[in-house]
């Protein structure tokens, strides 16, 4: 279960949890956007993948919580954050259609040319996290900042 959790944590990671985009319009705030990073980042600490059911439904919240940052990511963040979102949504379609913990090993592998392509957004997204949020993905706790 090693690989889907670091599947997941590295998408969380991306999101800065690692963040995401602005799916509606640009007036979306900076400060309403760490409110949602905050909380995501918050219900997904300490999620963990025991078989491939917990997998699954880790994966699922994952991808719930990078769509709800993504719609209240301000313009700044827009196509760094749709380049991760989208990076998600592969990671957790794979996930949901696996048939066995081996098809997730399988995944971290398949897997490994779209993470390296997504880096830059991710760490571009994780500078604005830190910035403008106060948080980071490498922070353990979203804190009140």
């Amino acid at each position: 279960m090693r690989v889907l959790y670091r599947l997941i944590s590295t998408g969380l990671l991306f999101a800065a949890l690692v963040a995401a985009s602005s799916c509606s319009s640009s007036s979306n705030s900076s400060a309403d956007f760490c409110d949602v990073y905050k909380k995501a980042k918050n219900e997904t600490q300490g999620l963990k993948s025991t078989d491939l059911a917990s997998a699954k439904r880790t994966s699922a919240i994952t991808r719930d919580r990078l769509t709800a940052i993504d719609d209240a990511a301000p313009h700044e963040v827009k196509s760094d954050a749709d380049k991760v979102l989208a990076f998600y949504k592969r990671v957790d379609a794979k996930v949901q259609g696996a048939k066995s913990v081996s098809d997730l090993a399988k995944l971290s592998a398949a897997l490994s040319a779209d993470e390296k392509s997504v880096q830059a957004s991710s760490d571009r997204l994780n500078s604005y996290t830190k910035k403008n949020c106060g948080v980071s993905s490498s922070d353990s706790t979203a804190g009140n900042s």
